[in-house]
Parts: structure tokens; sequence; C-alpha cells
């Protein structure tokens, strides 16, 4: 813990060897999965200081798609009008076609590039269950149901979602065809209607 500002934050990321921290001045993604366990672990004088120092962290308009969706899971309800923004703000919402299928989702970042990211797509239909709107979880959680792919592994054949549709600027690692486990966790969680940062 850093103290800094009203509150401070949660030190993260190992570099050289556990010489140096990867984000030496806090890093506000990882600071809400901080604040999350701090609070459902009961620490929540230490939750409500890591809080002080993310909150206003949190309001850029071209901040990472997740810090949109997970500041909703982690803080709740009265921050639903993040979801509305992240769906208005031109550059988030892609549509494209996958395996002949028409989806809508998310790019991890604001970005002209046409590509969906798969975990995100599972973000925001959970965050849109935790806040009571079930039609906006629907929506996604149907957008994930047309990434899922077939793949063959030793011989079987699984269902699984890969990590982007596309294999667009910076996303060349993936492959499409494969699938990747935090996409399929964040469809199990959104199947479940299940909010992972929030014990209430």
């Amino acid at each position: 813990y850093v103290p800094q500002d009203a509150g401070g934050y949660i030190g993260s990321g190992w570099r050289k060897f556990d010489e140096s921290l990867h984000e030496p001045n806090g890093h506000p993604e990882g600071n809400i999965d901080a604040y999350a366990v701090l609070r459902m672990c009961g620490n929540t004088s230490l939750a409500e200081r890591v809080s002080a120092w993310l909150l206003p962290r949190l309001q850029a308009p071209d901040r990472p798609f997740d810090m949109f969706t997970w500041k909703v899971l982690a803080f709740g309800p009265d921050f639903a009008a993040d979801l509305k923004q992240l769906e208005e703000t031109p550059g988030y919402l892609k549509t494209l076609t996958f395996q002949g299928r028409e989806v809508t989702g998310f790019t991890a970042f604001l970005t002209p590039d046409v590509n969906i990211w798969c975990d995100g797509v599972g973000h925001i239909a959970c965050a849109w269950y935790s806040v009571g709107n079930r039609e906006r979880g629907d929506f996604y959680l149907r957008q994930m149901e047309k990434l899922i792919i077939d793949e063959t592994v030793d011989g079987r054949t699984y269902k699984a979602i890969p990590y982007t549709a596309t294999r667009s600027p910076g996303y060349e690692w993936v492959d499409p065809n494969r699938g990747f486990v935090s996409a399929c966790a964040w469809y199990i969680l959104a199947v479940h209607k299940f909010n992972p940062m929030r014990l209430d």
C-alpha cells in the first residue's frame, strides 16, 4: 500500500526479478481488483483509502474499456451511467462478422480498429446484470454466444471462445480459432449473472 493524495494505491506488477514495480505510480485497473478484494475480505478501511485514490482516476472518457465495466462491478449500481457512456462513446462499440454471424462487442481501448475483445463482452453482460438491467445483459450474453467456436484438442472437440474476434493491430498473436481461458470464464460468469467483484 502506497499513500497518495486523499488515499492511496496497492503497488502491483513485478519486473526485473522482483526488483521493481511494473506500475510504480499505481495501476487503476489493478486497483479496482484490489478494492474489490479488500472490501470482500472485510478490510473496509483500506478499501476506502484505495477508493479515494481510485475514483478520480476512473473519470477519463477515453479510459480502457474495463475501467468502465469493472468500476460498475466493483462499486455498484450508483455507477450504472458508466455503462451507457461506454455504449455511446464512438470508437468502443464495434460490429463485425464472425464465422458468418454479425456480432456486436467492444474493443479494449478506444481505437478505430474493428475488433471485439471477447472478455469485455462478458464484463459488460455481468455489469448490466449487476445493476438490474436484464435486457442489456441478455443482449451481450447473446453476442458472446455468437463468439463460441468448436476447438479440437487431442482429438476431442470442445466449445471455446477466442481472446479477440480478429487479428487486428496489437492482436496479431491471437488465433481466433482457439479458445482463451479468460473469455470462457467471463462467459460462464455471464450465464450465471454473477458479479465476481461483490458478495452482496
